[in-house]
């Protein structure tokens, strides 16, 4: 049985890890459609693409950043998250996992102050516990 804080967090991690797949997606979306490889791009509003990302296929190893920090570092295949990866939902809420074409395939959740939340097969996330780790 869930307890209502790992519901809220649950709540909480898919609103941002939404709102960071919306905006990956949009950058990907802007994009030059040439073909050619670049080492960084940058985007309005501090936005930016650092490492090695092939256009028009959309395939990345590197990081999306925006001005506080990374928000995306691993790879995009085809525009989507793929292979392991990290994305930093906002300070102090860090996501580490296995993505394939975008969809999450394990990972775990630090969050500052309160722990590390391991995802289940069923979707839900469960306390690390201290010992585990």
């Amino acid at each position: 049985m869930r307890n209502k804080k790992t519901g809220q967090l649950q709540g909480q991690f898919w609103s941002l890890a939404v709102s960071a797949f919306i905006l990956i997606m949009a950058i990907m979306a802007i994009l030059p459609m040439r073909g050619k490889t670049y080492s960084s791009y940058s985007l309005d509003q501090g936005l930016g693409l650092e490492g090695k990302l092939d256009l028009p296929e959309k395939n990345m190893e590197g990081a999306v950043k925006r001005k506080d920090g990374p928000l995306y570092e691993g790879k995009l295949m085809e525009g989507h998250l793929h292979g392991p990866g990290k994305v930093t939902l906002e300070p102090g809420m860090v996501f580490e996992g296995d993505f394939d074409q975008g969809n999450i395939q394990s990972g775990k959740i630090n969050v500052n102050g309160e722990g590390t939340y391991l995802l289940q097969e069923d979707g839900s996330w469960v306390k690390q516990d201290a010992e585990k780790k």
